[in-house]
């Protein structure tokens, strides 16, 4: 009886297992409209003119995040309130709104001519790369923290 206790234990252990394993990170296809409002008001203030291609939903253990990418390949992500997280701007270049006027303004300054291609932000800071191939570090208050060639 022991035996067959430790066999459905660890057999129940796996399928625990498994089950959480399959459905721990899930990406699936959603519309525009099922976004969070915050992420189709970004949208519609700051990319009006792109064409949206596909928006996803991943699912990330009891979070989630969403990916709209566009018909020329620029992308952004926005975290389970529909703030963004990350702006990747391939073709064209991050829209200037959506710069920290601190860290837009050192980039007009140090950088002239250059634009700003991918912006991301955590509770750090900000990090931006640049048309020039730089990569710019900022804290919070826009503060210069590190630069990479």
């Amino acid at each position: 009886m022991k035996a067959f206790l430790r066999s459905f234990m660890l057999a129940l252990v796996a399928a625990f297992v498994f089950v959480c394993t399959a459905c721990a990170d899930r990406t699936t296809p959603i519309e525009v409209k099922q976004l969070p409002t915050t992420a189709r008001q970004t949208l519609n203030n700051h990319f009006k003119s792109a064409k949206v291609a596909l928006v996803t939903k991943e699912r990330e253990g009891l979070g989630c995040t969403y990916e709209v990418t566009f018909s020329n390949g620029d992308q952004i992500e926005f975290d389970k309130n529909g703030q963004w997280t990350d702006i990747d701007c391939k073709r064209t270049q991050v829209p200037g709104a959506l710069v920290p006027s601190a860290v837009r303004n050192y980039v007009r300054a140090n950088y002239a001519g250059s634009r700003v291609l991918e912006l991301s932000r955590d509770r750090k800071g900000y990090e931006v790369k640049l048309s020039n191939r730089m990569e710019l570090e900022f804290d919070k208050q826009g503060r210069l923290t590190d630069i990479d060639n």
